[in-house]
């Protein structure tokens, strides 16, 4: 941004860039046996996204695109993904 000034007044701009906003899409639903694990991913993931897997309770669980889990009971998980700059 440039500035101007002359006499009593003066000006200046300013830019406002507008990111997309984007799609996370988690792998579907599994089932698995007691005591199995199960690996779940965000099909459709880009390196310029960080993901934050968390359970019901909000809980922190991984940060990347895939995580690899052992339930005790059938449970929820969530993915959020947040671009940087965005």
């Amino acid at each position: 941004a440039h500035g101007k000034r002359g006499g009593c007044e003066g000006w200046d701009t300013v830019t406002i860039t507008v990111n997309n906003a984007i799609t996370v899409t988690a792998s579907a639903d599994t089932s698995i046996c007691a005591g199995s694990t199960a690996t779940v991913r965000v099909a459709n993931a880009q390196q310029t996204i960080q993901y934050t897997w968390r359970d019901e309770q909000g809980n922190v669980l991984g940060t990347n695109d895939k995580l690899t889990i052992k339930p005790t009971q059938t449970t929820t998980y969530n993915v959020k993904g947040i671009q940087s700059g965005c």
